[in-house]
């Protein structure tokens, strides 16, 4: 059986070039992960107003609808849902959502920002191991 021959002194040299070629395979993906959380980063930091306020009218207008389906609802069920809900959805819904937007967005820079160091050693040490510079066990 083929596992049962014992190892030659070309069959490392083999697995080495196995190794190598796999690293180089593998180089192209980590590079666009890179460069895609590096543009993802810059994106964000540079709009960040931008995104913090899209966002932020996304939820206004899901509040309007949440008010406008409680409003229909109270009008059949003979009570006003909707005048309960307007105090605290105009003031402290968006005041909150706004806040959190804001945390949100600074959270996607950093993970983007750890993302792109993360790949950029990862890069680093395979291509010290694809061109023999790395360290040998």
């Amino acid at each position: 059986m083929p596992n049962d021959m014992p190892l030659s002194a070309d069959q490392p040299q083999g697995l080495d070039r196995i190794l190598k070629n796999l690293i180089t395979l593998a180089l192209p993906p980590l590079g666009l992960g890179r460069d895609a959380a590096k543009l993802t980063t810059e994106g964000l930091e540079s709009k960040k107003d931008d995104c913090i306020k899209t966002l932020g009218n996304f939820v206004a207008l899901e509040a309007l609808a949440l008010k406008t389906v409680f409003g229909v609802l109270g009008r059949r069920m003979g009570g006003g849902m909707a005048g309960r809900l307007d105090d605290y959805v105009e003031k402290e819904l968006k005041g909150e959502i706004t806040a959190i937007i804001q945390k949100v967005v600074d959270g996607v820079i950093t993970m983007a920002k750890a993302q792109e160091m993360i790949l950029d050693v990862a890069i680093k040490v395979l291509l010290k191991i694809r061109n023999g510079n790395g360290t040998q066990p």
